[in-house]
């Protein structure tokens, strides 16, 4: 029967991923599958919820509906409670179907456990967004006290992946959230958290929002910046970026400093070097007209 094969092809799946290093759970771990009611699920607050192309997601929807939810979702059992590991769209479609239960596997442990195999099986059936991953990260990180070598040898990820993010949580408030709404990519935001200067770093940022450009070429805009402002190189001093916000969020003129709307903004074609140059030029005749 349908149900039969799907539990089959789920063990199948688990056996797998026990073998894999990146998959780190204690090989006696018993897997039970089991038709939950949805009202006892609870979807965590912070998690990473794979992401489909519309048309795929559009094909997916049709197929629950025909046919039901084949596939188990991922759980965990802590106590009474039941979390939500893997399978949030899943869950969203029986809901709409109207079913009452839905097949899961269900495995012990806490939410630690949680988090990390979320973090784990997140790109099993799509994209992760890397706004969610680092939400994610960032809980392990503050809640469970792990470090880059923890979260490494828990999930088996990249170091540097996992850097990458990590360095993003410790952007500002504005780079964070540029990167959530995917107005930037992640090699853009870790550019800019590398920048120990907040004012410099909100600057950069207003200059990638209105001159968007690659993430290498970005990467060298964000040094040479950051080693000009090392020797002391002079900037006019931004309204209330030292902690990320401001009353306006329309990116400010590298001249006068204005809140104006991106579409108003001209663009300049220079290269890093030649725009480095320029915006000395800029900073040193506001500096001298303010003296």
């Amino acid at each position: 029967s349908e149900p039969a094969a799907s539990r089959m092809l789920l063990a199948a799946r688990w056996r797998a991923l026990k073998r894999r290093p990146m998959f780190h759970v204690k090989q006696e771990m018993t897997m039970q599958i089991i038709e939950l009611p949805l009202s006892l699920i609870r979807v965590p607050d912070v998690r990473i919820t794979s992401h489909m192309p519309p048309e795929i997601a559009e094909q997916f929807r049709s197929s629950v509906q025909a046919a039901g939810v084949l596939e188990p979702l991922l759980v965990v059992r802590e106590g009474e409670t039941y979390y939500l590991v893997n399978g949030l769209h899943r869950l969203q479609e029986a809901q709409i179907r109207g079913d009452a239960t839905v097949p899961s596997a269900i495995l012990d442990g806490t939410l630690r456990e949680v988090l990390l195999w979320n973090l784990v099986t997140s790109g099993l059936h799509g994209r992760p967004k890397a706004s969610e991953v680092r939400h994610v990260v960032r809980a392990l990180e503050v809640e469970y006290a792990m470090d880059l070598v923890a979260l490494r040898k828990a999930t088996g990820l990249t170091e540097d992946y996992l850097s990458k993010v990590m360095w993003v949580n410790r952007a500002l408030p504005r780079v964070q959230e540029a990167l959530d709404e995917e107005v930037i990519a992640l090699g853009h935001a870790v550019a800019l958290a590398r920048v120990d200067n907040k004012e410099l770093q909100a600057r950069l940022l207003d200059t990638l929002l209105t001159h968007p450009m690659r993430v290498d070429m970005f990467e060298q805009v964000c040094k040479g910046a950051a080693e000009r402002a090392a020797d002391g190189v002079p900037f006019v001093p931004a309204d209330d970026l030292t902690d990320g916000h401001r009353d306006s969020t329309d990116p400010l003129c590298d001249n006068c400093r204005a809140p104006t709307p991106a579409r108003r903004l001209q663009m300049v074609m220079l290269c890093p070097v030649c725009y480095g140059h320029a915006y000395e030029a800029m900073t040193s005749a506001d500096a001298a007209a303010s003296s």
